[in-house]
């Protein structure tokens, strides 16, 4: 199991929990925009709706996720007549308008309430995690609670702040800020077994009923990703858009680099990539 090396040292990194949510996003040209905004969109729509299948189907006991409100009466519609249920967490509208919801049976949804309301964390990758390998690696590395991602992909390096990412895209967590990812938890580790078959579910799940935004999805988790670490903030750089948002504090410079093989077609590219 990956473990945090001697690349980043945990005296370093310190929690920035009061500092409030923000995100700001760029599009490498008016044409990526034109072509994978809307899709983007459409990706984030029916992700939840998928999430709510796979709980149906037993693959995940429940789910802790962010939505929109119109999302929410959504997804209430859909499982009016099946036994899963959904609650919407108090005051969790954000500056995005999204609200947390939690989606599962009402026997699981009472256990949950009771399990937030008991800790002193509100960490997506513990919540969500069905195996107990990728609960326990979230809780051994505590001081890494929101930075999505980055758990799986420590202790890759070499000796330097650089580390270079195998590519899987179905483990890939590194764009799950803006909702783009199989799992709804970081795995432990890369070459965690079960999570592999269980992102290869989910994509079998999505497949069949969203064929078109499920390819959407596997070209952006294929794409190359820059994701870098400094000072509370996240980069993230990708040939078609790039973001910052919070994390955690730093005091040096982390780059983590995921070499992607995207067959997304060039002419959605932006004329400069934004990764060089």
């Amino acid at each position: 199991m990956h473990r945090l090396s001697a690349n980043i040292n945990p005296d370093n990194i310190l929690s920035l929990e009061k500092t409030p949510f923000f995100l700001r996003w760029s599009w490498s040209s008016n044409k990526a925009k034109k072509i994978w905004e809307e899709r983007i969109e459409k990706i984030n729509n029916i992700l939840p709706l998928i999430y709510a299948e796979c709980i149906k189907r037993s693959l995940l006991p429940y789910i802790v996720i962010t939505i929109k409100p119109w999302q929410f009466f959504q997804l209430l519609s859909e499982l009016k007549k099946s036994d899963i249920a959904i609650a919407a967490m108090e005051g969790s509208l954000d500056s995005q308008n999204k609200m947390m919801v939690m989606i599962g049976t009402k026997e699981k949804l009472e256990v949950l309430k009771l399990r937030i309301k008991e800790s002193l964390f509100t960490n997506l990758n513990i919540l969500n995690s069905p195996l107990s390998c990728c609960t326990a690696s979230s809780l051994n590395c505590a001081y890494n609670y929101g930075v999505p991602g980055l758990n799986s992909f420590l202790g890759k390096g070499s000796g330097t702040n650089e580390i270079h990412l195998p590519q899987d895209w179905r483990m890939n967590r590194l764009l799950s800020d803006v909702g783009l990812s199989l799992l709804p938890y970081t795995p432990c580790t890369l070459e965690c077994s079960k999570s592999l078959v269980l992102s290869e579910e989910i994509f079998s799940i999505g497949n069949n009923q969203y064929p078109k935004e499920m390819e959407w999805l596997k070209q952006l988790l294929n794409v190359s990703v820059k994701y870098s670490l400094l000072h509370g903030i996240l980069e993230i750089k990708t040939p078609i858009f790039k973001y910052i948002t919070k994390t955690l504090y730093t005091a040096a410079k982390y780059d983590f680099n995921y070499q992607g093989s995207s067959d997304i077609a060039e002419e959605s590219y932006g004329t400069k990539f934004l990764i060089n």
